[in-house]
């Protein structure tokens, strides 16, 4: 326990109306509090520390996974991007409009992937804050 815990000795209660207490449970689920430390931190003006639950871990399950999946995807166009180079570096790449092409697609999707990745760091932030108090 605590040394600000076990310097709480005085016990108070306060009435809600039964709206206000699912109120208050809901928000606390929410920030992953329980009801008596949501209630107290709020009181006292305290920012929210949000805990993880269990159902938030599998909620960003999703955007983890896409994640992996968009850094698997880049590792492979930056596979691809060393092999050009070295068989450019090697003399062994004809510059003609094909290879034009494989580049303008290559940048193309390392640009999508990039704003994919924007999205889905937001969508995380986003659904990580919780509620605000």
């Amino acid at each position: 326990m605590s040394e600000r815990a076990t310097n709480r000795r005085s016990t108070h209660t306060i009435r809600f109306s039964d709206a206000e207490w699912r109120n208050v449970l809901d928000l606390a689920d929410a920030a992953g509090l329980k009801p008596t430390v949501f209630v107290r931190e709020s009181a006292l003006g305290q920012r929210l520390r949000r805990r993880p639950k269990t159902s938030d871990l599998t909620a960003h399950g999703a955007t983890i996974r896409a994640l992996i999946d968009r850094d698997l995807q880049l590792a492979r166009i930056g596979n691809n991007l060393n092999q050009l180079v070295r068989l450019a570096h090697g003399g062994r790449v004809r510059h003609d409009e094909n290879f034009r092409e494989t580049l303008d697609g290559i940048v193309a999707e390392v640009e999508e992937s990039r704003a994919e990745i924007q999205d889905l760091a937001e969508a995380f932030r986003d659904s990580a804050r919780g509620p605000r108090a």
